[in-house]
């Protein structure tokens, strides 16, 4: 919590407001990076009243796998001011970053950045290393002193403790590597003038993860000196993880008080916040998240309120689903609603979106009341918006407190590739108009009545790599909806087609031949048909598989207004990867999408990596027509038949006066090549008597069953003379 940024005129705001605007969006370089893992508010250095934000991306690569990346951002604009690389592979420099204040005196804010797994004291014992606002020089490094110590677990701002006019530094380290820990995790409070450590406050108990998360800047004992809360994961008193928070004064580390998980697995103190003053006692009061709390279902999290002055509890929030993770992440804001008293915000980072699974959320609550201020949800499945946020001053200049937010694009819904992203919101206005999802549509529709019963057959060959208007491609970055270079919607229009099913030409939908960092891209070829006198289509295509993962925009798509669309096909998982595979029969009547007017069809792909290169899905050969007529079929009645019964068998799908013969085997079901055909019979076959279709096409016959056959197992087929087809084999044993 930094105090400067509270002092804001607000603006009078009604008090539900539905969603935020996005000021910018910063996104990571690469797949995997995680930028938005953590982020946090630095405060202004450049000198246009506009505080900085800081982002870290534990697993960028730039200096070896999973080495990380921090980035100092300019907070009007989202522009790259700093960026610095991780030492070592497996260091995650940026698993958290913070905003300590003013280190070195110099008037100016700096910044400080972990990396937990950093191995200069031992394995996994942690770095923390705090640079100058001004020249980005580093003024401390400070070592973790034990292996599987992790300093660095957690930061934030405190200010100054010791009064030398410098602000300090609060670091928590929990002291937990893999598996069990026999250590309680701790937290630190480092001088910032000298580096040096002005006190150490431990965890009660072994795997308690003390100092998991840690927040300070407020007064709340009224002792004139910031004090701290810490969040213990791991403790146990109320049941194996139930957690704890504390509050401890930044004088000398003492606790003020102590709160405990309700109940096993809670995790409460996954998250901590110092929040404005909600009951109007006059001291700042606290917020913790419980991130597994089950109260309204497995998962679905909660936050609770704390005096700050006390421990008690003012209120508990609760998440509505199941993994919805309620309190992943927790932050003050400021006073949006204008009565003095300032808002808060939780984060959902599981949160299941209009835009997916695990979109992720925030929810701002007012602080006077508890009622939900507004919300604003994650752009894409798996955003997983809500992993990290912080308060970020007036960055719109509207004399109103905005925020950012971090999402790491990367969790259970198994769709994001972890580029990941950081955003910028003013949530004292609504939001813009979202972007077109499939802005590019035909300008034309191929007409299915003209083409015949053939219906509407397409190898791409005519068009010589040339767009035609009854097509439209669209070649876009996944998250903004514009065009994207490194996007390939290719049927020969942007480069040469590689290795269509035939000819010369087919449909690339993958990451362009060379891509400059490894993003989401989303691709789709519309196609405008006009269905009317259908009465029913079906789709069969040929298409190879190139490594895709499942992705939100994969699919096959209908639409007859170009903006809702509905999949009919989803994902791409069940073509066979490395290999042309002709798919068949795809119902287009499966949708509420109207396919007997003019409507569009849309083959769509979303991945990170060039086409043909472990990405990417080819099309070629498709083919839109009516149905078959279905064939000749079998039936029998009673199924199984009883000895010294009767038994009908009847053959329907014939065309009238069709010549249909039945035939049964006591050995087998085949197969058996016929000059007709295979057939599903083992010779020797028998035949009933020969069958005459009826007026509507039926051939039936109803012979007595012999006593002699109980208890055997029979096979049974027919054979369309006139057609040369065979019906379905059925079989059964006579009771």
């Amino acid at each position: 919590m930094r105090p400067r940024l509270l002092l804001l005129s607000p603006l009078l705001l009604s008090s539900s407001l539905s969603a935020q605007s996005p000021l910018w969006t910063v996104t990571g370089d690469a797949a995997y990076d995680e930028l938005g893992n953590s982020c946090a508010t630095i405060g202004d250095f450049t000198g246009d009243g506009i505080p900085e934000i800081i982002g870290g991306a534990p697993y960028d690569q730039n200096n070896g796998q999973d080495c990380g990346l921090i980035r100092v951002y300019d907070g009007a604009t989202g522009i790259i001011i700093h960026s610095f690389d991780g030492n070592d592979m497996s260091d995650e420099l940026g698993r958290r970053v913070a905003g300590p204040g003013d280190i070195d005196g110099d008037g100016l804010p700096d910044f400080m950045a972990a990396a937990p797994n950093d191995e200069i004291g031992g394995a996994l014992s942690g770095t923390v290393t705090v640079y100058s606002g001004q020249t980005a020089i580093v003024l401390h490094t400070l070592v973790g002193s034990a292996g599987n110590e992790k300093l660095g677990s957690s930061m934030d701002y405190i200010g100054d403790v010791d009064g030398d006019g410098n602000d300090d530094l609060l670091i928590g380290a929990t002291e937990k590597g893999s598996g069990a820990s026999a250590m309680a995790g701790f937290v630190k409070v480092f001088s910032g003038a000298t580096g040096a450590v002005l006190y150490t406050v431990n965890g009660l108990a072994a795997n308690d993860q003390f100092g998991y998360a840690v927040a300070g800047g407020r007064d709340i004992n009224n002792d004139g000196v910031p004090d701290f809360l810490a969040g213990a994961y791991g403790q146990d008193t109320n049941g194996t993880n139930a957690g704890s928070v504390s509050a401890h004064s930044g004088a000398d580390g003492s606790m003020i008080w102590t709160a405990f998980g309700d109940s096993a697995r809670d995790h409460l103190g996954n998250s901590v916040s110092f929040i404005g003053d909600v009951n109007g006692d006059g001291v700042a009061d606290a917020i913790a998240g419980a991130l597994e709390d089950d109260n309204n279902a497995t998962n679905c999290g909660s936050v609770r309120i704390f005096d700050g002055a006390t421990g008690a509890v003012i209120t508990t929030l609760n998440g509505s689903n199941a993994n919805d993770h309620f309190g992943y992440s927790v932050s003050d804001l400021g006073d949006l609603s204008g009565d003095g008293i300032e808002e808060f915000m939780v984060g959902v980072y599981g949160f299941d979106g209009l835009s997916g699974k695990d979109s992720g959320m925030i929810v701002i609550y007012n602080g006077a009341t508890m009622a939900v201020h507004g919300s604003v949800e994650g752009t894409l499945g798996d955003d997983r918006l809500g992993t990290s946020m912080d308060a970020a001053g007036d960055m719109s200049g509207d004399g109103s407190p905005d925020f950012i937010s971090g999402g790491r694009q990367r969790g259970g819904a198994a769709i994001g590739n972890g580029q990941g992203f950081i955003t910028a919101f003013d949530p004292s206005v609504g939001p813009p108009p979202p972007p077109i999802h499939w802005p590019n549509l035909p300008t034309a529709f191929v007409p299915l009545a003209s083409l015949g019963s053939g219906g509407y057959a397409d190898g791409f060959e005519s068009y010589a790599g040339i767009m035609p208007t009854h097509m439209a491609a669209n070649a876009l970055n996944s998250l903004s909806r514009l065009a994207d270079p490194d996007a390939w919607c290719n049927i020969g229009q942007m480069g040469i087609v590689s290795g269509p099913h035939a000819g010369a030409y087919g449909l690339e939908l993958g990451g362009a031949p060379v891509m400059s960092s490894y993003h989401d891209v989303s691709n789709g070829l519309v196609i405008g048909i006009d269905g009317t006198g259908s009465t029913s289509l079906v789709l069969d295509y040929w298409a190879i598989n190139f490594g895709e993962e499942n992705h939100s925009d994969d699919g096959i798509w209908l639409s007859n207004d170009g903006a809702n669309w509905e999949r009919v096909q989803t994902n791409w998982g069940h073509v066979t990867p490395g290999m042309w595979m002709q798919v068949m029969g795809v119902d287009l009547t499966a949708t509420s999408v109207d396919t007997q007017a003019p409507f569009y069809l849309m083959f769509a792909q979303q991945d990170n990596y060039e086409y043909g290169s472990a990405d990417g899905i080819g099309i070629d050969d498709i083919h839109v027509h009516e149905p078959a007529p279905a064939g000749p079929t079998l039936a029998m009645t009673p199924n199984p038949p009883v000895a010294g019964g009767m038994a009908t068998f009847d053959v329907t799908n014939n065309a009238p006066g069709d010549l249909v013969i039945i035939a049964y085997s006591l050995t087998g079901g085949g197969p058996t090549s016929t000059m007709f055909g295979t057939a599903e019979l083992s010779p020797p076959f028998y035949t009933l008597p020969y069958l005459t279709a009826n007026a509507s096409g039926l051939a039936t016959i109803t012979a007595f069953v012999p006593f002699a056959v109980q208890g055997m197992q029979i096979w049974v087929q027919a054979l369309n003379r006139y057609q040369v087809l065979f019906t379905n084999g059925i079989t059964f044993t006579v009771q």
